[in-house]
């Protein structure tokens, strides 16, 4: 499954580091191409279950995502916001060393971005779940 193909993960992670440079180093970014942090975030829910997959995919003793759909996909949105939110740690901590260390941030941490970045996570993941869990019942079937 192409879900779960190494190729693809380090596509989207390559893609993910060179758009965080991007949004990190150039003030330029942030001002005129501020929806960039969108399509990041989607690809970051959509790496993160990529990445949840292969790993379940390794070591299915762990848990085995093929006995439950609801279930499966419950667990993996889990999964998804919890690394979700410890990103959101990372870029308030970030923001902060930008504006109040370095004096070069133009962000502020709003709730409202926040909790957008955590939505357009999950989205991304559970829709990258879903085809994954979908082929997955398909194979038993």
């Amino acid at each position: 499954m192409w879900v779960i193909n190494q190729k693809f993960i380090l596509t989207v992670l390559l893609l993910l580091v060179g758009g965080q440079f991007l949004w990190l180093f150039s003030t330029w970014v942030q001002v005129n191409i501020a929806w960039l942090d969108i399509p990041l975030h989607f690809l970051g829910g959509v790496m993160v279950t990529a990445f949840f997959f292969y790993f379940l995919d390794k070591y299915p003793e762990v848990f085995d995502v093929r006995k439950n759909y609801l279930i499966s996909l419950l667990f993996t949105a889990s999964f998804i916001m919890l690394i979700g939110v410890l990103w959101e740690f990372y870029e308030f901590v970030a923001d902060y060393i930008q504006r109040n260390i370095l004096n070069s941030g133009l962000m502020e941490m709003q709730l409202e971005d926040t909790l957008f970045d955590l939505f357009n996570d999950l989205i991304g993941g559970i829709l990258t779940a879903a085809i994954y869990l979908r082929s997955k019942f398909r194979e038993l079937n």
